[in-house]
């Protein structure tokens, strides 16, 4: 049996005290785990800086690949709906943006994308017409069930949120739902509306869906804890680097003896 591990920049191990890889490896949350427990091989396909699409395209290729077996302990660490991957055409490659903060965006891109007129107009204009919690929200339900439906036949996996996390108690009020139409094939009428549905920005309701059908030790608890970073805001400050962004070593112990070893222990049928 292997460790898996997909998420962002939390569970690569950026901002340690040594950018030593050997030093991240085994001091990042997967390199814990993979110490104390009897896994034959550690794979760590995070991606710092990455979105909800790269984790499901690391997943995609995990599943293809030699590491593949069923009974692989795998841990996600989710990111933020608000990076999306996307192919730039002024750079001709991926992107990752983040919705809110253009001149924060700007501190990691390229000098292409700063010194472009055409690139920052339509940050603006898409700010100003798409960005808001429900967008996030269905892009992040999207992802989700996308996860869930790819590693429905692993035998145990957890699921946790790293940053962010809070959108379902900000979700904007003043906004028409979603409208659902379905076709009746019995009568002459194309379509008829059944009302509005706003299932998917009920984070009840997200829960219950993502642990519908799942083995005790299939395990979701993105909805159910709260994410890595706000836990650590709350509990130990002083688990954060310097520039907060980051868990530092301590930061990686607690998150994994106070909150993850639980269900470690439960997906590993050990408790």
């Amino acid at each position: 049996m292997d460790l898996v591990v997909f998420g962002d920049s939390w569970t690569h191990g950026d901002e340690l005290q040594s950018y030593d890889t050997q030093y991240r490896t085994k001091r990042n949350i997967g390199g814990l785990i993979y110490k104390d427990y009897s896994f034959v091989n550690y794979h760590n396909y995070s991606c710092n800086g990455g979105s909800q699409q790269h984790i499901i395209l690391s997943l995609i290729n995990y599943l293809n690949s030699d590491n593949y077996h069923k009974d692989n302990l795998i841990l996600i660490g989710l990111t933020s709906p608000m990076r999306k991957f996307r192919f730039n055409n002024i750079l001709n490659r991926v992107t990752n943006w983040t919705s809110w903060d253009y001149e924060e965006s700007m501190l990691w891109t390229d000098d292409i994308l700063r010194q472009s007129k055409e690139f920052k107009d339509w940050w603006k204009g898409e700010v100003i017409s798409h960005v808001n919690f429900r967008n996030d929200l269905l892009d992040y339900f999207n992802s989700c069930i996308t996860i869930k439906q790819l590693i429905k036949d692993h035998s145990k996996y957890i699921v946790w949120q790293s940053i962010e996390g809070d959108w379902y108690d900000n979700i904007e009020k003043d906004m028409d739902g979603c409208v659902i139409h379905y076709e009746n094939q019995n009568t002459t009428q194309e379509y008829n509306s059944v009302g509005v549905d706003e299932s998917v920005f009920n984070k009840s309701y997200v829960e219950s869906l993502l642990n519908k059908d799942c083995t005790p030790q299939q395990i979701w608890i993105n909805l159910s804890e709260l994410s890595w970073h706000h836990w650590l805001k709350k509990e130990e400050p002083r688990g954060l680097v310097e520039s907060k962004m980051h868990p530092s070593e301590q930061g990686i112990e607690m998150w994994y003896n106070d909150i993850l070893k639980k269900y470690i222990e439960k997906s590993l049928d050990l408790s």
